[in-house]
């Protein structure tokens, strides 16, 4: 069988976009040591890592890329998608006969858990919900048009599969925010979700124009899915789309008509990132051109982000709000280290401190918040506080009024509920209730217990 590439070349497809930008701050270039083309990085946290690509290519890392190490997987097509359960367990499905690898040992040895049937058969996404239970998409890539698409399920970490879900529309990729909570794109605009822990599925359309594709839940209610299609103009595709449901599915709003992403990865509601472009047109493959790119309001806009190449980017993860990755043509990796607040507004490459205030220390004792800080004048008569997880979630915020001098303060407030020792971006902003003028200073600190 003639080996495809892997980000839905089976449909022919391609990207143009615009010229490349320039490089956007806090993007560093990898050594991958390979020129195979890369995708489908899997962090479970900032530091360890997957990436896996064309050739049998994967790699490991455990240093948040400062080192990568290639690994054997027993297997020479191209892998397509790679779910990590932790460091040491890891699936991968490829285009070869819907084949599924798997490692037990991070790396060290790999068994085949096929779940192909044929060898025109092509396994896309794949996601576990338990070391043992799992779910793969499976379709017959030749001859067009596609045919026999399926989910298949395993409960025994891959010894055998069952299908749960059939289709004549090419499932995609898949995700489940939780155990019970999954979602699988494909053509004709098809959405299929399950509710039952992926024993049954139910098929929706969402705009039966377009090839669904990107699919991103940040939980069972909240997620976005991406298509591509409509009427040809001069070989391009006239509608690309990103649509939102917070309900699930049963309703889905479109965010954007003018970006279509072949992969989503959303850090939170409003900070997410795209693997795609704003046009599409019909060629051969390989397709050329497909970018990274960013929205920070939800999908409503989207910004086209440069990480520092003009090849292709295949594939984009961010462990945290301030780190992420991303995969590319050419044995590319480049990782983003940078601290945003929780809209995602740059911050520059470290912290960011506002004249007039400043920072001095965080602790936690008893139960209690202690924040020191500093002002430059005693004209502000009032001063917030706010702290976020890394992923740009707020977990704590209180205020003072009044008492505030020029030099040193310090507030302690009761927090209620147990601190996690842990890194967090802390932000104090003071303010002149009179004047309206107010200065804001954000740090990562790293409290423990």
């Amino acid at each position: 069988m003639q080996k495809k590439h892997f980000i839905l070349l089976a449909a022919g497809i391609c990207f143009l976009i615009a010229a490349e930008s320039q490089a956007a701050p806090g993007w560093v270039q990898q050594t991958s040591h390979t020129t195979a083309k890369l995708g489908s990085p899997y962090f479970l946290d900032e530091n360890t890592g997957f990436v896996a690509g064309d050739s049998g290519v994967f790699l490991k890392t455990k240093d948040g890329g400062a080192t990568w190490t290639r690994l054997d997987a027993g297997n020479s097509a191209g892998i397509l998608g790679v779910h990590a359960v932790d460091s040491n367990l890891v699936y991968v499905s490829t285009w070869d006969s819907g084949k599924v690898v798997k490692t037990a040992d991070g790396g060290g040895t790999w068994n085949n858990a096929f779940a192909g049937k044929t060898l025109a058969d092509a396994a896309m996404g794949i996601c576990f919900t338990s070391p043992q239970k799992g779910f793969v998409c499976i379709g017959k890539s030749s001859p067009f048009p596609y045919s026999n698409s399926r989910i298949l399920r395993t409960i025994n970490g891959g010894t055998s599969w069952d299908t749960v879900c059939t289709s004549n529309q090419w499932i995609s990729f898949i995700q489940f925010p939780d155990a019970g909570h999954g979602y699988a794109t494909g053509s004709g605009g098809t959405v299929f979700k399950t509710i039952d822990s992926g024993a049954t599925w139910t098929a929706s359309t969402v705009d039966n124009s377009l090839w669904m594709s990107g699919v991103f839940f940040l939980n069972k209610d909240t997620g976005y899915v991406s298509g591509a299609g409509g009427t040809l103009v001069n070989n391009t595709y006239g509608l690309t789309k990103v649509f939102k449901t917070t309900d699930g599915g049963s309703n889905w709003s479109t965010v954007t008509t003018k970006t279509f992403g072949i992969k989503l990865f959303f850090v939170n509601d409003s900070t997410g990132y795209l693997v795609g472009g704003d046009s599409m047109i019909i060629t051969v493959s390989p397709a050329q051109n497909i970018r990274l790119m960013k929205t920070q309001d939800g999908g409503l806009t989207w910004q086209r982000i440069d990480p520092g190449t003009s090849r292709n980017i295949n594939g984009v993860c961010f462990p945290s709000l301030n780190v992420g990755y991303v995969a590319g043509d050419s044995g590319n990796i480049f990782k983003f280290q940078e601290t945003v607040d929780i809209s995602g507004k740059n911050l520059n490459q470290a912290n960011h401190a506002a004249t007039g205030i400043n920072f001095v220390s965080l602790n936690s004792f008893n139960g209690k918040l202690q924040i020191r800080y500093s002002l430059s004048s005693g004209d502000y008569n009032q001063a917030a506080f706010s702290m976020y997880t890394i992923k740009g979630e707020c977990i704590w915020k209180n205020k003072t009024n009044g008492g505030l001098i020029a030099g040193p303060n310090t507030a302690v407030f009761p927090m209620g509920f147990p601190i996690a020792a842990g890194t967090y971006i802390f932000s104090i902003s003071a303010a002149n209730a009179i004047t309206g003028h107010q200065v804001v200073t954000r740090k990562t600190v790293s409290l423990l217990q």
